[in-house]
This record gives structure tokens, sequence and C-alpha cells, in this order.
């Protein structure tokens, strides 16, 4: 990449959306390098702690049903040897219930009507085709995670709940 174009990289992605959480962790699952690694920066610059990536279905089950649980999953739909419906449907049906209610946002080239509601039938959270603006993407994948991720207030909720229940003494 030429310097010019960096520095024009550089811009366009200091003004982009940021996550409201700095410990936001999320999967990309695509078989195209160059989308995974434009998604990286684009993920890095709106402040994702981790990101993960996949290069096929297989490799993004793997990762999503590992001991970490991702806060978005973003996914391809045309892989091999497993297809982004697939891994939709895998991850919509686990029994792991916070994976199952994971945003799940898919990325096509497809402008098929039939293709894109096909996705959200199968449990996709969104259906964004490409090419798309990183600006525009950027406030649409924080709408998402600020929607879905426990506040700060409801991580307060869940520990003083969990220690009355150890308070409490047991029959």
């Amino acid at each position: 990449m030429s310097s010019g174009l960096g520095r024009l990289m550089g811009k366009a992605l200091d003004n982009l959306a940021k996550f409201d959480s700095n410990n936001v962790c999320i999967l990309v699952i695509d078989d195209d390098v160059t989308t995974r690694t434009l998604l990286k920066k684009l993920l890095a610059a709106m402040g994702a702690a981790r990101i993960w990536e996949a290069a096929d279905g297989i490799e993004g089950l793997q990762i999503a049903f590992g001991d970490l649980t991702p806060d978005l999953i973003l996914c391809d739909l045309g892989m091999e040897p497993i297809d982004g419906l697939a891994v939709i449907g895998a991850i919509r049906a686990t029994g792991k219930t916070h994976l199952s209610k994971v945003p799940l946002v898919v990325f096509t080239g497809s402008h098929e009507k039939a293709i894109l509601d096909g996705a959200l039938k199968a449990g996709a959270t969104g259906v964004i085709p490409k090419p798309h603006t990183p600006r525009d993407l950027a406030k649409y994948l924080c709408g998402l995670v600020s929607r879905t991720k426990p506040s700060s207030d409801d991580l307060k909720e869940f520990r003083d709940a969990a220690k009355q229940d150890s308070d409490e003494p047991k029959p």
C-alpha cells in the first residue's frame, strides 16, 4: 500500500463510530484473506479488544464453540466446505445459550433477495451486501454490540445476585 493510500485509509478509520466498551471480542469468518484483513483493521479502529479470524466455516465454529464467546460474529455466506448458512444454523441451534444469542451479521457479495432473506430466516441478525461503506458498517455494528453487550450496571446486578445466592444458607 502506498504511503498516500495508507494516510487516506488511516483518516477514514479515524472518523468511525467506536464501540462503547473497550472489551468487545469479535469473530470474523470469511474465506477471503483480503476481506478478513480489511475487517480486522476496521474493527480495531472501532476499538475491538480482540478479533479472531477464521478462514472457513469449520474453523469459525471451532472458535465460536471454544472457551471464549465472541460479542459479535461476522460471517461470509459463500465458503467451503461449510457455508455461512450452516455456520448460522449450528450457532443458533447450540445449547450454549449465550453463544446462540450473539449477534451474527452476514456479509455477502450477493444482492439477490432470496439469498438475503434466506440468511435472515436461518437466524442471522443482519445481512450486509458487499460492498459497503466503512462508516455505515461501523455505525451498524456498534449499535448491535451496544444493544446486546451487558452494561457495567447489568454485570453489577449479576454479581450482586450471585453473591446473595452464595450467602443464603443451603437446606
